[in-house]
């Protein structure tokens, strides 16, 4: 309550008091009386306050709404200046918007599990592979340790199902069946399936979301029913929730035999492997213990094991903890922040963009703010209508920026969704209009606080001295400026100089001999219901008659089998070499089967030794193909052809392992991709170890096709007219073969690129703008200079050289800010150096040849200025 009011109130208090003194009541009780009689002090107090405060608020509204209108007016009378900064904030807010939308989803966001903080991640490591997946009974001795709560473990697969429409290769996962407690996820529709719920032997299923709408119609009673999966059924009982297809984007979760994944391929021994790793385990941290605990008692189990198990587990076995959330994201982050970085750099580029045109239509205003100032406008009003002006710009601009943001998100949804984690769900929520609105506030105050602070400072008398501000006043102006447009180079040179650096690094991987050749290549998977659990002579015979009807196409030139892409990474075992000291594997090597045609198909050379041929069957000796790498590393004597190799998943008899003779060598598949080296590869002929295991039941077709091959519906025949109910999925063609390889890459450059391009742009765009307005400030003395004698090209040239300065002082700061942070980019280089020469002269001459050219274009326009009419505008 202010004092006027209080006043008020014990003015009448006394009066009252003083009149019951005058009748004989004694002072005090006078007072107590006067106060009883005049009511609640303190409420009316307390209600004055609040009318006080309503008021108040009212009024800063009103004044408030006022400042913005007049903003608004004021604006209006400049369309050209509103449209183009409200274009330029809205194209920065809605780039930050956008990107800050993929990283609050990815590394803000929490997975969508309960309690997904006590979620981790177990992995293994040796020294000749840095991560591998434990081993079936690691995993179990991983169940024993009281600081887990819950340790589940599960194999991504891919399955045919049958019945209940078309067939349909779809991806699934092998889980433990503790899988969906441990995550704390509960299906949304049936009981689901649980330790206690999964009778031994029983093949139960939870089906996808998604996939229930589309098979099934959304049909709530399929719960019960049972579904056919490559040939066996499986009763659904459950729904899982909708948006729910972790890990890998799967459309069923079966429960795995014996209560271990992949238990129904390998039969009740799975539970004593360990030289086989292929479980992906995730535990929930018990809620007395911590990730730092459960990291040591989990290195204290493989550093047991590694005594106990050398043979299999390997001596220098080791286990680690990852919390989950942190391995869904991988080096995802690393890329995220170097884009959400570049998006910064473009804002403020963009930032500093806007406050140069608010300098420069401020150095316009100086007049009009005399004016108002002469006339007794206070200062403080000046500046509220300037930073309106900048708040209706922000908030247009702002929401602008918004509607990009969604159009961009929806935009990158497709070409980003395959390489987020599956738990990701991107979009624009509350949280990212938050961040909009926000950063709509900070760059308002950001460029309109300079015009602001110079109005307040503008002298009553400048409304009428013509020359006001064009001395000192204009020198600060353009130093700012200058230092605005040098600021927005110096970005610009960073972000520019990047992207050329991952131009040069893409280029170098994408000429990387990636072992195989795309060139007219065609790869299809081919499902075979029920073939993981047939003998393996009809899976041969299968094949033999699969091949026949697709060799009959016409157009089919050369054809072979696989059980995996070239650029799959492939199943992981332990090696073991004959004569080798036996106290545990060689080495962790990736392996798959494959026909006798497979290399020539793929364009793969045959470096040593021989290929399979069809003799290589049940009957014959068994043999391998090893790659180089293996071959280098364990033969360096050129001796590879005729040893003999094991790995754990070729098992052993009473006379000890089952030994392959190497018959081959051949070339390098860099399946892990072309920026990383080779790994030690095994290759088996199909016709003695058939695909149906590793991958599932089903094969990878590698097609190499001439004139007249009809596409793939002639292909779809043919394996129709040998098995019906084989389904045909991922069909890649040419480059699309190893796009996987390029796409994060690709992606990222493509951000990187096009906020380089804005960046650039809007350097162009300060360039001129401030060369144009230095003309304008010098229109007489150029015309002065003409008079007595200059020549287009001296004036051409002084402007050009004058409007050069802070571009060339820009692009030298932004050298040496490129160079400090060239640790950002190391990581992410391939074949080229942070300092490669080529980049590091090209960019600054692209540089140089745009700001030569925002300057010649006003300075153009100077040399063609009259003399008599410069001079007379002044």
């Amino acid at each position: 309550m202010n004092d006027p009011v209080r006043d008020e109130i014990q003015f009448h208090i006394e009066e009252r008091a003083r009149e019951l003194e005058a009748r004989g009541v004694p002072a005090a009780e006078a007072r107590r009386r006067a106060e009883a009689a005049f009511g609640d002090v303190r409420g009316i107090s307390a209600q004055v306050e609040r009318l006080q405060r309503r008021r108040e608020f009212r009024r800063t509204l009103d004044a408030l709404a006022e400042s913005l209108a007049a903003g608004a007016r004021g604006l209006l009378r400049q369309p050209r200046y509103a449209l183009l900064v409200v274009v330029t904030l809205a194209l920065g807010i809605g780039s930050a918007s956008a990107i800050f939308s993929v990283v609050d989803a990815v590394l803000l966001d929490p997975l969508p599990f309960d309690r997904p903080e006590r979620l981790v991640r177990v992995w293994e490591s040796d020294p000749e592979r840095p991560v591998r997946d434990p081993a079936p009974a690691d995993f179990l001795d991983l169940r024993g340790l009281d600081v887990f709560s819950s340790v589940s473990a599960y194999v991504p697969r891919s399955g045919n199902l049958l019945g209940d429409g078309a067939p349909e290769r779809i991806r699934y996962a092998d889980v433990s069946a503790n899988f969906f407690q441990t995550l704390g996820v509960r299906p949304a529709r049936g009981p689901g399936f649980g330790p206690e719920t999964v009778p031994e032997g029983a093949r139960v299923a939870v089906v996808a979301h998604d996939l229930w709408v589309r098979r099934w119609g959304a049909d709530p009673a399929v719960i019960g029913s049972t579904l056919d999966l490559d040939g066996e059924a499986h009763e659904i009982v459950g729904i899982a929730p909708e948006g729910f297809a972790w890990p890998d984007r799967v459309g069923l979760w079966v429960a795995a035999a014996y209560d271990v994944p992949m238990g129904a391929s390998f039969g009740p021994d799975i539970t004593s492997m360990r030289d086989a790793w292929f479980h992906r385990v995730v535990a929930r941290i018990a809620d007395d213990r911590s990730l730092e605990v459960a990291g040591d008692r989990v290195a204290a189990l493989a550093a047991e094991l590694s005594r106990t198990h050398a043979e299999t587990f390997g001596a220098e076995g080791r286990m680690h903890v990852t919390a989950l959330h942190t391995d869904e994201v991988g080096d995802l982050d690393a890329a995220l922040l170097l884009i959400l970085g570049a998006t910064f750099l473009v804002l403020l580029i963009v930032s500093a963009n806007v406050a140069n045109l608010a300098l420069v239509r401020a150095a316009g205003r100086r007049r009009e703010w005399g004016v108002r100032l002469a006339l007794g406008a206070a200062r403080s009003r000046i500046v509220a209508l300037v930073l309106s002006e900048s708040l209706v710009l922000a908030m247009v601009g702002g929401a602008l920026g918004v509607v990009l943001a969604y159009l961009g998100v929806g935009a990158m949804r497709p070409l980003v969704t395959p390489l987020l984690p599956v738990t990701t769900t991107l979009g624009v929520d509350p949280s990212v209009l938050l961040f909009a609105l926000g950063l709509s506030t900070l760059v308002a105050l950001g460029f309109g606080l300079g015009p602001a602070l110079l109005a307040s400072n503008r002298a009553p008398g400048s409304a009428i001295d013509r020359g006001a501000g064009r001395r000192s006043g204009s020198r600060r102006e353009a130093r700012a400026r200058s230092l605005l447009v040098g600021g927005e180079v110096a970005l610009a040179v960073v972000l520019v100089l990047g992207s050329g650096l991952l131009v040069r690094s893409l280029v170098n991987l994408q000429a990387t001999d990636l072992g195989f050749d795309v060139d007219g290549l065609t790869m299809v998977t081919v499902g075979y219901p029920g073939s993981d659990r047939i003998p393996d002579a009809e899976r041969v015979v299968y094949y033999d008659e699969m091949s026949a009807a697709i060799a009959a196409v016409p157009g089919v030139e050369r054809m072979g089998w696989g059980q995996l892409l070239p650029t799959d990474v492939g199943a992981g075992a332990g090696l073991r070499i004959e004569g080798h000291v036996d106290d545990g594997p060689d080495v962790g090597v990736r392996w798959q089967s494959v026909s006798e045609d497979w290399f020539a198909t793929l364009g793969a050379e045959l470096r040593a030794g021989r290929t399979f041929a069809p003799t290589d069957d049940a009957t014959g000796e068994r043999v391998a193909i090893v790659n180089e790498t293996l071959a280098r590393r364990f033969f360096p004597d050129g001796d590879a052809l005729g040893s003999r190799i094991a790995t754990g998943l070729d098992g052993r008899t009473d006379a000890g392992w089952n030994w392959a003779r190497v018959v081959g060598v051949v070339e390098d598949t860099r399946n892990t991709g072309p920026a990383t080296p080779a790994e030690p590869m095994l290759f088996r002929p199909m016709r003695q170890q058939p695909p149906g295991v590793v991958g599932g039941p089903r094969a990878i077709l590698a097609l190499r096709t001439g004139a007249g091959f009809a596409g793939m519906p002639s292909i779809r025949a043919a394996v129709s007219s040998v098995n019906v109910n084989a389904p045909i999925s991922d069909v890649r063609v040419g480059e699309a073969i190893a796009a996987e390889y390029f796409s994060g890459r690709r992606l990222v450059l493509a951000l990187l690129g096009a906020f380089a391009a804005i960046a650039l742009l809007l350097g162009a765009l300060g360039i001129y703008g401030l060369t144009r307005w230095a003309v304008q400030q010098r229109t007489r003395e150029i015309g002065v200079r003409m008079a007595i004698g200059a020549g287009a090209g001296t004036v051409v040239s002084m402007v050009v050289r004058q409007g050069l300065a802070p571009a060339c002082g820009g692009l030298i700061a932004g050298l040496g800010l490129a160079a400090a942070a060239r640790g950002l980019l190391e990581s992410r280089l391939y074949g080229v150096g942070p300092f490669d020469p080529l980049t590091w002269v090209g960019v600054p001459v692209l540089l140089l040849a745009v700001a030569v050219l925002a300057t010649w274009l006003p300075a153009r326009r100077a040399a063609s200025v009259d003399p008599v009419e410069a001079i007379r505008s002044e």
